[in-house]
């Protein structure tokens, strides 16, 4: 079977980039806040909560300390965030059935339910999220038809990807800066301040 990757999230995969250049930090954040998308915010808690999923179902304590999952944990919620907002914007949607019907194939690709789940922790995700990931990759894939009907599947995922970038500058996002930066052009977290007073070792606990 494809990396969870190459199967859920299958327009996030193609826009993943690499690059993780840092610009200077956002603006002020809302108490509470991982990180702010316009009027919406990724919680502390929402984070944390992720992150406690996938180090429990890896055999590790809830509280393990893996500053680079908190990052991706932040970066995945952001994305998530932002291709819902953009689904509104262009009036499309993500029905239960069609996320049903994924979750099936993804589960019968798999070999099992429990199978799918290991798949979804190597690749950063808590298990019981399945359902909004392959809903953001059905809603990224309705963006592209919206945006461009005639278009190959390869440049529909250019134009959301720009389409993207742009709302993503016009939301103004920002993350707090004990976890990382926010690169609009790249749509990734980046690296925590340089110019941090003093870095966190667990972000989750400041």
């Amino acid at each position: 079977m494809k990396s969870m990757k190459s199967r859920i999230g299958t327009a996030l995969a193609a826009l993943a980039l690499t690059s993780l250049a840092v610009t200077a930090c956002g603006g002020g954040q809302a108490a509470g806040a991982a990180a702010v998308i316009g009027d919406d915010r990724v919680s502390t808690n929402q984070v944390s909560s992720a992150v406690s999923e996938i180090n429990v179902g890896r055999g590790l304590a809830a509280t393990t300390q893996d500053a680079a999952l908190v990052q991706l944990t932040v970066q995945r919620l952001i994305r998530a965030s932002l291709v819902d907002q953009a689904a509104d914007r262009l009036d499309v949607t993500a029905d239960q059935g069609s996320i049903d019907r994924q979750l099936l194939d993804l589960v019968r690709n798999a070999g099992s339910q429990e199978a799918l789940d290991q798949l979804a922790l190597d690749n950063d995700i808590p298990p019981s999220q399945l359902d909004e990931e392959i809903a953001v990759s059905i809603l990224l894939s309705q963006i592209g038809q919206v945006l461009a009907p005639d278009a190959t599947p390869e440049d529909q995922n250019a134009l959301v990807l720009a389409y993207l970038t742009e709302l993503s500058g016009e939301l103004n996002i920002t993350v707090s800066a004990r976890f990382g930066t926010w690169e609009p052009t790249v749509l990734s977290v980046g690296p925590v301040p340089t110019d941090l007073a003093t870095p966190a070792a667990d972000p989750l606990q400041s």
